[in-house]
């Protein structure tokens, strides 16, 4: 009966790693990007929406000029697209832990640490999927969002033996 005790605890401790690693993971990977230009809907295109839903308006534009435009609209971008970024690493966790499109190994329902032969199995089915993806959706993503952010997998055929290859740490960062 102890062990039923403790199950909220530990699926407590599970999710706040999960957590934990998806905030490693996007700080690990965001580019130097974060500040390039991405076009933003100029001021004159978005002043008759401004002035037709002045009642509705964020504090900061209540007094609207292209400047006051600009900085709100580009935060706001940035906002979204951190929350993108986010959704897709959290994506890579679940893959890993639960996925089954690459791997004929158990899904991870308890993870006590990082060196369970399961978690290295699956890592290692992760990281040959990211190598050789086929037609997986799912890993073709992961694929180009690793390679988007420097990380190739195929660079290496022997990832695993070293320990400074860029996937594997992606990959093995859930610890």
């Amino acid at each position: 009966m102890k062990e039923l005790k403790y199950k909220p605890l530990l699926l407590l401790v599970v999710a706040s790693m999960l957590v934990a690693a998806g905030v490693w993971l996007f700080a690990y990977f965001r580019v130097k990007h974060t500040h390039e230009h991405r076009p933003i809907v100029s001021f004159a295109n978005a002043k008759p929406v401004l002035v037709a839903q002045a009642g509705e308006l964020p504090p900061e534009l209540k007094e609207q000029n292209e400047g006051k435009w600009k900085t709100w609209a580009q935060h706001e971008d940035n906002v979204v697209r951190t929350r993108l970024e986010q959704g897709a690493l959290d994506s890579m966790i679940n893959l890993l832990l639960f996925g089954t499109s690459f791997t004929t190994q158990p899904r991870v329902i308890t993870m006590n640490d990082f060196g369970d032969p399961v978690v290295q199995a699956r890592v290692t089915d992760l990281l040959e999927a990211l190598r050789n993806p086929g037609n997986n959706e799912r890993i073709i993503f992961l694929r180009n969002l690793l390679r988007s952010r420097g990380v190739d997998p195929e660079k290496s055929s022997r990832a695993r033996e070293q320990p400074g290859n860029s996937a594997f740490r992606a990959v093995t960062c859930v610890s």
